[in-house]
């Protein structure tokens, strides 16, 4: 699930996995996002309906938000070129939706991206979609971000590693932006970040400890531009499962 609200308005929007039951995946099979003034009454809209055949189902990972004139906007994981639980990974796309005739804007086609998306705005008020893509080796796979110039995104790679779910892309709104992230060969969370240019990526750790820490991260920024993380931890450092006994936020 992604949430989000306009600050300017306070209307909710909230994207999901939705629509029917998909014929092939243990899922539904739509992508879409219900929007609420007061959190009470919601509508809703289908940013994309997958259609009945092998691998029908997109939407996956939604990431929603809101841009300066108060417009809904969503990158979403596409498998529909495969089955999601066989070859549908090597075949996933990372598509952006702007609510327009022209949506379905395709970030990678087919290369088995479209996992752990984000999406925020950087101060020329283009889209920035971060994507995950464990297939591809080299500068294709890890972390992506892609900025839309124009008609064209133009991506890179950020982290070039593995990480777990739930990196989390966020921005000071006054140019800074930054990703959390789960590093596994050292089960630590790591933060990195970079100025409006989106260049010169500085990267450190956010928190050390020799414990299983740091998945499923929660990125946010103070008035002042100060990063605060909330992350999961659990277990000692070394094990592959984590301990329910010392589950903690």
């Amino acid at each position: 699930l992604s949430l989000t609200v306009d600050r300017t308005s306070g209307k909710r929007y909230l994207g999901y996995l939705g629509g029917t039951i998909s014929e092939v995946e243990c899922a539904s099979s739509d992508a879409v996002i219900a929007s609420s003034p007061d959190g009470k009454t919601w509508s809703k809209r289908t940013v994309a309906t997958a259609g009945p055949f092998a691998g029908d189902t997109v939407g996956y990972w939604m990431a929603v938000a809101v841009d300066g004139q108060g417009k809904d906007h969503a990158v979403y994981g596409d498998v529909r070129y495969g089955y999601y639980e066989q070859d549908g990974r090597a075949k996933a796309s990372a598509l952006y939706d702007d609510g327009t005739a022209a949506s379905g804007n395709v970030i990678a086609a087919q290369n088995g991206g479209g996992v752990y998306n984000g999406l925020i705005f950087d101060t020329q008020g283009r889209p920035v979609a971060m994507q995950y893509n464990s297939m591809q080796k080299g500068t294709a796979g890890g972390l992506q971000l892609a900025v839309k110039q124009g008609s064209a995104w133009q991506s890179q790679q950020v982290v070039s590693g593995a990480t777990s779910e739930r990196p989390s892309l966020a921005t000071d709104g006054k140019g800074l932006v930054g990703i959390a992230y789960y590093e596994p060969g050292k089960q630590i969370l790591r933060y990195t970040y970079a100025a409006k240019d989106l260049t010169g990526w500085k990267d450190e750790v956010a928190d050390g400890d020799l414990t299983h820490n740091g998945e499923f991260s929660s990125l946010a920024f103070d008035s002042q531009g100060r990063a605060g993380i909330s992350y999961y931890k659990c277990g000692k450092y070394g094990q592959d499962q984590c301990d329910p006994a010392r589950d903690g936020l």
